[in-house]
């Protein structure tokens, strides 16, 4: 039965046929998706990623971070990635940089620092050497801290800015000046430092122990 009404409207104009499909499952996300998924969360939910809300989230993962950031020495844009990825720890980098400040955490992009630092690491290496033959008086038991002092002394000649500071590095510049840097301790650096290969300082170094001239290169010390 046809409607003849003038309210009738033409069959098919407006109730065009739905056709229904089973959804297609989402590809697996790469890297640029994790990246992006700030926006395209709130896109989808209408709400902002579930950043860490409280100072206790982002403690739990301290040690991870310091872990890559310090000790891995990893840009932070890979941080970022490596702790959504394996950790579900979704955070901008704004954020992160906030935290690294809290924490006073500082890395040391210049090379001029970084060999002050490294000059502190040798004179701390040094000094223990120096105490432990001036106990001992046996350079044979002494090896480990040479081999300490020379990993020290290859990192440090690495890090040097520019010829003229590669001379300080010499080993018997630093042996005379050595009073004048500060000490550091880093256990970071010196890591890093263990894994650097030793260079033609560490033969000069090998050299001074032939001629047994260490004691005398030192100033008088008294040992408490």
């Amino acid at each position: 039965m046809i409607d003849a009404s003038p309210y009738a409207r033409p069959p098919g104009l407006f109730s065009p046929t739905l056709v229904l499909r089973p959804a297609t499952p989402a590809p697996p996300a790469n890297d640029d998706d994790i990246r992006n998924r700030d926006s395209t969360w709130s896109y989808a939910t209408g709400q902002r990623p579930p950043y860490p809300e409280t100072s206790r989230d982002w403690l739990s993962k301290k040690e991870v971070i310091r872990r890559l950031y310090l000790v891995d020495n990893l840009p932070l844009r890979e941080i970022v990635d490596i702790m959504a990825k394996e950790h579900a720890f979704l955070a901008t980098e704004r954020m992160y940089k906030r935290r690294f400040l809290e924490w006073k955490w500082k890395k040391y992009n210049s090379k001029g620092l970084r060999a002050s630092q490294a000059k502190g690491l040798l004179r701390s290496a040094h000094w223990n050497l120096y105490v432990h033959l001036k106990q001992n008086g046996d350079a044979e038991a002494s090896i480990p801290y040479l081999r300490e002092t020379i990993r020290v002394l290859s990192y440090a000649s690495e890090m040097a800015t520019n010829e003229w500071e590669k001379e300080q590095f010499t080993i018997e510049s630093l042996r005379t000046s050595l009073g004048l840097v500060e000490d550091l301790n880093n256990s970071n650096m010196c890591e890093e430092a263990d894994r650097l290969r030793s260079d033609i300082a560490a033969s000069e170094y090998l050299r001074g122990l032939e001629k047994n001239d260490m004691l005398e290169i030192w100033p008088d010390v008294v040992l408490m």
